[in-house]
């Protein structure tokens, strides 16, 4: 699904696993409960975007500003978890 658009469509439940969405916008998309597992995420756009309740577990490379979208509920995994900081100028060392 690498370059499409899925600005404002409701796309709630749905199922996009072990793929790339490669420079995809989901600007104003309801994603809510979607299941993003094993997706490559590289230059996706979350902006205005539910993703409540989401599953991006194993879910790689995704740069989402919790302060610009619904995220209450988002399940998240490990090391990717920390790009949630990324909005937030936070540094982390290791």
């Amino acid at each position: 699904i690498n370059y499409s658009s899925f600005y404002g469509m409701d796309l709630r439940k749905c199922k996009f696993e072990n793929t790339t969405a490669v420079d995809v916008d989901f600007t104003e998309a309801n994603l809510s409960k979607i299941n993003l597992q094993h997706i490559d995420l590289s230059g996706a756009t979350f902006f205005r975007t539910n993703i409540e309740k989401a599953n991006f577990t194993t879910a790689k490379n995704y740069l989402i500003n919790p302060s610009e979208n619904q995220i209450k509920g988002a399940i998240f995994s490990m090391p990717d978890a920390i790009n949630l900081l990324y909005s937030f100028g936070i540094e982390i060392q290791y």
